[in-house]
């Protein structure tokens, strides 16, 4: 059945998306550890001293938690498991530790349908990838669900330039499982 109907995504990185780096200010002036260490933008964070990652926090935490030891930080690069050993730095003003790198581990937004099919409850989406705002690339990720959504405002695509729907989530309830997101959209399951 071809549809039109908009609809909700909401999607969970698998691990911890490194989204950009920072200076911070130490005793010693400008740093950034994780960069200096070998951390990448579009890195995959899956653990850090053994600990698997999964939310921002997780991340805060280990950092902020660190006492200044240096850290094992597995990710995942372009499909290849890559280890650094990051020292998080404390402030200047003795605030706490910092390592100067930022992190995402969702993504949320507001599409269309572009087809269902009845018989096995599959449909396809959007039409193209859902990727990470800084990075540019195709979001990695470990589950995403389909919500009810509404339509406020349409920004209309141009040459170069897709356009957008703005809208809200309706309710709560999950109507359906993201299984695929690639170069031609989102699929899944209704």
């Amino acid at each position: 059945t071809v549809c039109g109907t908009p609809f909700g995504v909401k999607m969970f990185i698998d691990g911890v998306l490194v989204v950009d780096f920072s200076e911070i200010e130490t005793e010693n002036g400008k740093i950034c550890p994780a960069k200096n260490a070998g951390l990448f933008k579009g890195d995959v964070i899956k653990s850090i001293d053994g600990t698997e990652v999964f939310t921002n926090e997780d991340v805060s935490e280990a950092i902020e938690n660190s006492e200044g030891k240096t850290l094992e930080i597995k990710a995942v690069r372009e499909g290849k498991e890559v280890c650094v050993f990051v020292k998080p730095e404390m402030l200047s003003d003795q605030s706490g530790y910092k390592a100067g790198f930022w992190v995402r581990d969702s993504s949320a937004g507001i599409g269309t349908v572009t087809f269902y099919d009845p018989e096995n409850l599959s449909f396809g989406g959007l039409g193209h990838a859902v990727c990470d705002a800084d990075t540019g690339k195709i979001l990695p990720f470990s589950s995403g669900e389909i919500v009810e959504a509404t339509i406020t405002d349409v920004h209309k695509g141009i040459p170069g330039d897709p356009g957008e729907l703005c809208g809200a989530f309706i309710g709560t309830e999950n109507l359906g499982t993201v299984k695929i997101n690639n170069e031609t959209g989102l699929y899944g399951t209704l």
